[in-house]
């Protein structure tokens, strides 16, 4: 089987400035902007889509990439290096991407999903309303700006990462509590597909939201129903309604992108098949060589990681896919003290003698600072006494990979968690 690096140095040498483009705004819902790629040719360039897992430089999709010489970008505008990012936010990283999981980033984007004002209160479950949107959390969501979920309020300026489930509902994979207000602050946003289209009250729904596209800046092609698009205001959601200053189209099916080779993390939004699944609206197949990760026991909503190539169709065909988050049968909570930390192997002792094994893909937070905001750590910083929480899950051969990690300064030993409680 080839190699990641050979596998780009082979095949991606053909591929051009616009297939790289198409590639990214597919992956991302990029604005055109945001996506300016070092003149030259492309031998040994990939394109990287998942959520920030670490930095110094950047981790995303168990790639560590140095990103000295990257440009950046948040929504479609300049932004001032890696520490314009945070922990959890999904991004597209253009670069170079080698066998031992190193990388040299080019272009490091970030497109939100949503950009405004929460609608809803959070309920029992983590669920809360952002812009009409349905959002949902879980244990690997990273909140920055506050302590708690339970800490904001209807009102409140989210910015919102994530993937859109089946259901069109938003699994968000980091939600930051913004300063400014919605009533003083520049454009909010929200991505979605166009329901109840009409023409003749020059309105459509995007989820629980009704968008008002009277005084709005239009897309050339007219405005449909299943269309997926990005709506901007400049003011204040009003009993769910909005009204929209600029409307994009934001393209769901590739162009001719044959042979672009791609790292993907996302949903599963559509299970046909083993061999024929589709996540976060790109069409995957596998076949006999697609090497399995974590499980073959494949199903909608499930987060996957995809590695492999665009055929001349425009399907993704995966080299590998890796379950990053399964059922909850396979998981394992824990909250103990540290016994050792083990840097060649990558592993974490903690007092029972419960052994976690670590890799790029793991998050591990830095405990909160003044401002609710978390950074990373790398297992490295560890050390004995340390108290830690979080998530790990069974992998085939029984280990305990860690999803997520937080660490905190209280040294003294901490009771440890149940692994049948539920609560994090």
């Amino acid at each position: 089987m080839k190699t990641r690096k050979a596998i780009m140095k082979n095949k991606f040498s053909t591929v051009g400035l616009g297939t790289v483009l198409g590639v990214s705004l597919l992956l991302a819902s990029c604005v055109d902007s945001e996506l300016l790629l070092s003149e030259g040719g492309m031998t040994g360039t990939g394109i990287s889509s998942g959520t920030i897992t670490g930095f110094g430089s950047i981790y995303v999709n168990g790639i560590h990439f140095n990103s000295d010489e990257a440009v950046f970008f948040r929504d479609g505008e300049p932004a001032d290096g890696q520490d314009a990012f945070k922990l959890g936010e999904r991004v597209t990283v253009i670069g170079n991407i080698d066998d031992d999981e190193t990388g040299v980033a080019e272009q490091v984007s970030f497109s939100s999903v949503i950009r405004g004002e929460m609608t809803s209160d959070v309920d029992a479950a983590g669920q809360l309303e952002v812009m009409g949107q349905t959002v949902l959390t879980n244990e690997l969501t990273v909140i920055q700006g506050i302590a708690t979920l339970e800490d904001l309020a209807i009102g409140n300026l989210l910015e919102v990462s994530g993937y859109r489930n089946a259901s069109g509902d938003v699994r968000a994979s980091c939600i930051t509590l913004l300063d400014a207000a919605p009533d003083d602050h520049a454009a909010q946003k929200v991505m979605g597909v166009i329901e109840q289209f009409s023409i003749a009250q020059q309105t459509f729904r995007l989820r629980r939201l009704t968008v008002d596209f009277s005084q709005a800046a239009l897309p050339d092609t007219p405005l449909a129903n299943g269309q997926s698009v990005e709506v901007k205001t400049q003011q204040r959601v009003s009993d769910k309604k909005l009204l929209a200053s600029r409307i994009q189209i934001k393209e769901r099916d590739a162009p001719l992108i044959e042979n672009a080779y791609i790292e993907m993390e996302g949903l599963i939004t559509a299970f046909d098949s083993l061999t024929a699944f589709t996540v976060n609206d790109q069409a995957v197949h596998t076949n006999g060589n697609t090497r399995f990760v974590g499980s073959t026991e494949l199903s909608v909503d499930q987060a996957v990681e995809i590695e492999g190539q665009l055929d001349k169709s425009g399907v993704l065909v995966a080299h590998k896919v890796v379950l990053r988050h399964a059922s909850d049968e396979r998981h394992t909570r824990f909250r103990q003290n540290v016994l050792s930390v083990n840097s060649i192997d990558q592993s974490v002792t903690l007092m029972d003698g419960t052994v976690l094994r670590i890799n790029n893909s793991s998050l591990i937070l830095e405990e909160r600072g003044p401002r609710h905001f978390q950074g990373s750590l790398r297992p490295e910083q560890l050390t004995t006494g340390d108290a830690v929480k979080g998530i790990a899950m069974q992998q085939a051969d029984g280990a305990l990979l860690v999803l997520r990690l937080e660490r905190h300064t209280l040294k003294a030993p901490v009771p440890p968690l149940s692994r049948s409680e539920n609560e994090y």
